[in-house]
């Protein structure tokens, strides 16, 4: 499975995909810290993403439906 990981922390996406990788060691994974590269992440299309709801670039915008559609 491939799994996006989205957050603005660097910190915390690599923890993240550190605790992930323990539960799984099949997963690959690619990271965005902005909303903007996450929809230009393509190659694999993600399975899974795990997005900060909170993110400085989303403005306005509806990042669910949008990264959806991406992938």
């Amino acid at each position: 499975m491939h799994v996006l990981l989205v957050d603005d922390h660097a910190l915390f996406r690599s923890g993240l995909r550190c605790l992930l990788s323990e539960l799984d060691a099949g997963l690959t994974f690619a990271e965005a810290g902005r909303l903007s590269d996450a929809l230009s992440q393509r190659d694999p299309p993600a399975s899974l993403v795990l997005l900060d709801p909170a993110l400085p670039d989303r403005a306005g915008t509806d990042p669910i439906r949008r990264l959806q559609a991406a992938h």
